[in-house]
């Protein structure tokens, strides 16, 4: 089976909010939702968040899903050339123009 990690640069006082847009927009259910610390810098984190994951998780596929609204394509292009045989996907959602 295959293991689901939402890293959000939400801030954690909200994680009410993030659980309510998961469940309301059919995301697959997961207990492991990393938000970011009030303070941090979202892109930072977000690398950091995920650096610690790929270590976890050595031998694993990775597929990224984000927006352009929290510097997710700065942050996945980070990790491309490193992922190179791992990364199978990866999504970005339009939000917005520009």
């Amino acid at each position: 089976g295959s293991t689901i990690y939402y890293v959000s640069g939400m801030p954690t006082q909200v994680k009410w909010l993030a659980d309510h847009f998961l469940r309301e927009n059919g995301f697959p259910q997961s207990d492991h939702l990393i938000l970011r610390p009030r303070g941090v810098e979202t892109e930072s984190y977000k690398k950091t968040a995920i650096e610690k994951l790929l270590k976890k998780f050595p031998g694993h596929s990775v597929i990224f899903i984000g927006d352009n609204g929290q510097k997710d394509p700065l942050v996945y292009q980070a990790f491309e050339k490193q992922l190179s045989s791992r990364l199978l996907f990866s999504f970005i959602h339009e939000l917005y123009v520009g």
